[in-house]
């Protein structure tokens, strides 16, 4: 599995970079999967429509899965620990079809930036470590995103350095000015930073 995260400075720019992000797999006819908020998805799903995405035709097909960000942590973390079961169900469930089964996928996921809102930034590398164990059948692109302003108390620094070293790239887009800050203050974790343009 390719394992990413990113920072972003808004709502805005987080649509406009995982769309993009999802456009280059439906591009290449992997299967997608947004695991946000219903606000995020809104946005989202404009931005892939105008890039060329026909968005009801891949929900409908099953190319396309939403997954409400809220009510899946709430399954997954239902006493604030990570439960491996629905984990394993989960997983399961976005495993590729019998028929193909070594179809690729691209997910994007932010619960963890939802643990970290909360102050849980110990919950959100628990479940970053869960995502890296998970069984993969399939080639699988996860981007993992999280709101800069999360990180914006110098006392977050080292839970952001953690998170860092558990993905294989660090992103981060220049016009999102306080994630690329933070990114490049963690540069030095070894992970492979990119730059997105402005």
């Amino acid at each position: 599995m390719a394992h990413a995260v990113q920072l972003f400075d808004s709502d805005d720019s987080l649509s406009l970079q995982v769309a993009a992000f999802l456009h280059r797999g439906f591009l290449h006819g992997e299967r997608l999967c947004v695991v946000a908020t219903s606000e995020h998805m809104a946005g989202i799903a404009r931005h892939l429509s105008n890039l060329g995405c026909p968005v009801t035709e891949a929900l409908a097909s099953g190319r396309l899965k939403w997954l409400d960000a809220v009510s899946t942590l709430q399954m997954l973390m239902p006493a604030q620990r990570l439960d491996a079961r629905h984990l394993r169900s989960l997983v399961r469930d976005l495993a590729p079809p019998p028929s193909d089964p070594h179809a690729p996928m691209r997910i994007y996921g932010e619960m963890v930036s939802l643990l970290a809102e909360r102050g849980d930034l110990r919950g959100a590398m628990q479940l970053e470590q869960a995502w890296n164990r998970a069984p993969s059948g399939a080639p699988v692109s996860m981007l993992c995103g999280y709101m800069s302003s999360h990180f914006g108390d110098p006392s977050t620094s080292g839970a952001l350095h953690e998170i860092c070293q558990l993905h294989d790239e660090v992103r981060h887009c220049n016009s999102d000015l306080l994630g690329s800050w933070l990114v490049e203050r963690h540069s030095a974790s070894g992970r492979r930073t990119d730059s997105l343009g402005p």
